[in-house]
């Protein structure tokens, strides 16, 4: 329930930028399936300018360019390790996302990629990042049997991740769960 509450939140988040910005630029890092393209209003109507969709799973980027690939979305295939590197230079986004990724990064390698990857944002640009929480009834489920083991975070460790930021480039940090409270999300708007 958490992961399909997260799939709506990024998808109104890409709405909302739509709606704010005139054929607004997305970007994706660690997108997997991008599942949350297939039910984005945004992109259905052709009102994005540009989405990009990173990961380095060249089968997960073929379901994405298979399945909305006609509808705009560009695919990347790169690592986390080539964007930290620089090996991978875009800017110019309106909102930069990573739903599924943190969870796997340590606190040093989570804080420089949310400087990159606030780099790469026009200003009044959003970055999106989400974590599970510590405590979830799950956890104990995955790790036993499905040998899955995340890094979880509480909303003030989450908050932890944007401390490295450029303080006079940051317009607003909000912090917000999903409604089932076992995922939260740190979002850094830019200053214009």
């Amino acid at each position: 329930m958490a992961v399909r509450a997260r799939r709506r939140i990024i998808c109104e988040k890409v709405d909302n930028v739509a709606i704010r910005v005139p054929r607004a630029r997305i970007l994706s890092l660690a997108c997997g399936h991008l599942r949350e393209a297939y039910d984005c209003p945004a992109l259905l109507e052709g009102r994005l300018g540009r989405y990009v969709a990173i990961d380095q799973d060249r089968e997960s980027l073929a379901v994405v360019e298979r399945e909305v690939g006609s509808l705009g979305v560009e695919t990347l295939a790169a690592s986390v390790r080539d964007v930290l590197k620089g090996h991978i230079r875009l800017t110019g986004f309106d909102l930069v996302y990573a739903t599924g990724l943190y969870d796997y990064l340590p606190k040093p390698v989570a804080q420089r990629l949310c400087e990159i990857l606030f780099g790469m944002l026009d200003p009044g640009g959003r970055l999106l990042i989400a974590n599970f929480l510590p405590n979830i009834s799950s956890a104990g489920y995955r790790e036993a049997f499905m040998d899955w083991w995340l890094i979880y975070r509480t909303e003030a460790e989450l908050l932890q991740l944007a401390e490295t930021l450029p303080g006079r480039q940051v317009e607003a940090i909000d912090l917000f769960c999903e409604e089932n409270k076992n995922i939260a999300f740190l979002e850094v708007t830019r200053k214009d």
